[in-house]
């Protein structure tokens, strides 16, 4: 009798566990994986004028899928240039895109074309600023009991300029610094934000020139490399790391995923680069910042400067015990060696 209870209790637990993983598997065919072609769509029109542009969808998974586009209004979220969408309003700018489809089943690894349509008004002027949301159809995803469904979704950033006297592009250099004006060893981080003072969104690039005590470049940073944009009155910010150098604190990786310490920060340890041991930096610096954008008519420049510190003072202390030690056993050893010999002089 507790034999059979035993085997029925087994079967129990393998039947629960085999549903487990069905769900599993099924949750797991249905994620969410699309590739988008172009991630940013950006388009100039007059006003009055009808603007005709595609997208592209590849699905990724192991199944068939239904998606849902739609279109919202596209906000900033804080300076380091993340994006949200908002939800129109009846009348807004968002009326003015249209799709040819908004429903759809993308097939397993193909492109869907989606054509899109912009009627610019004739009262428009400047810019506008869109969110093309793709998503899951929510019937086709499963649920769990009672929980919420989880519905990815893929988020294409369009940026219309409407064609029109008025339009400004300006910036403004709000701070460039080191994060630290004493840094021990290498990276050395530095912080550039930017206002956009204008009405329509925009692109700003440069460079860093790093100087040491001579006249020579010691090191060339890009600020935006990946060209990000800013909105009008948003202001965002840039970080350039200089690592080039003999030695460097490095993030500390377990098979490719970084370690975290207690706080859930990255843990760092000292490493030494021995290809790079004519760059042991120390001493004061001078950055240079050179910025430049387009301003509609001609480049425009904003320009800053900063000094900072490179100075490994827990090595230089070190090796300054060291010395010191290494002095004060060779004259303890000098006096006892004296000592010797004057007593073995004496006693002759």
């Amino acid at each position: 009798m507790r034999k059979a209870r035993l085997i029925f209790f087994f079967l129990i637990i393998t039947g629960v566990c085999s549903l487990l993983f069905v769900a599993s598997a099924k949750a797991q065919a249905t994620r969410l994986d699309l590739t988008v072609s172009p991630l940013l769509i950006d388009v100039t029109a007059n006003p009055g004028e009808k603007v005709q542009e595609k997208f592209r969808i590849r699905n990724n998974g192991s199944q068939p899928i239904n998606l849902i586009i739609s279109v919202n209004k596209l906000n900033q979220i804080g300076e380091s240039g993340q994006i949200a969408p908002i939800d129109p309003k009846p009348g807004d700018s968002s009326s003015w895109v249209t799709f040819d489809k908004t429903t759809f089943k993308a097939p397993v690894k193909e492109w869907t074309d989606v054509n899109l349509n912009i009627n610019v008004p004739k009262e428009a002027a400047f810019g506008y600023y869109y969110a093309i949301r793709i998503t899951q159809n929510p019937t086709d995803i499963p649920q769990k009991g009672g929980a919420a469904k989880l519905v990815g979704e893929v988020i294409v950033p369009m940026l219309l300029t409407a064609r029109k006297d008025g339009a400004v592009k300006k910036a403004k250099l709000v701070e460039f610094k080191p994060t630290n004006f004493v840094s021990e060893y290498m990276p050395v981080e530095f912080l550039t934000r930017i206002q956009n003072t204008g009405n329509v969104h925009m692109k700003i690039r440069g460079n860093i020139f790093i100087r040491g005590q001579g006249a020579k470049d010691a090191g060339i940073l890009e600020v935006n490399e990946a060209q990000g944009i800013t909105l009008p009155g948003a202001t965002r910010a840039f970080t350039s790391s200089w690592n080039d150098g003999f030695i460097e604190m490095k993030d500390e990786n377990e098979n490719g995923v970084p370690k975290l310490d207690s706080q859930g920060k990255p843990k760092k340890s000292l490493s030494v680069n021995w290809d790079k041991i004519s760059n042991f930096r120390i001493g004061k610096y001078t950055a240079n910042l050179l910025l430049v954008y387009d301003d509609g008519t001609r480049d425009q420049t904003l320009e800053g400067t900063t000094t900072f510190w490179v100075f490994p003072y827990k090595l230089i202390a070190f090796i300054i015990l060291i010395v010191i030690g290494a002095i004060l056993l060779i004259r303890l050893m000098l006096r006892s060696y004296i000592n010797k010999q004057v007593k073995k002089y004496k006693g002759k």
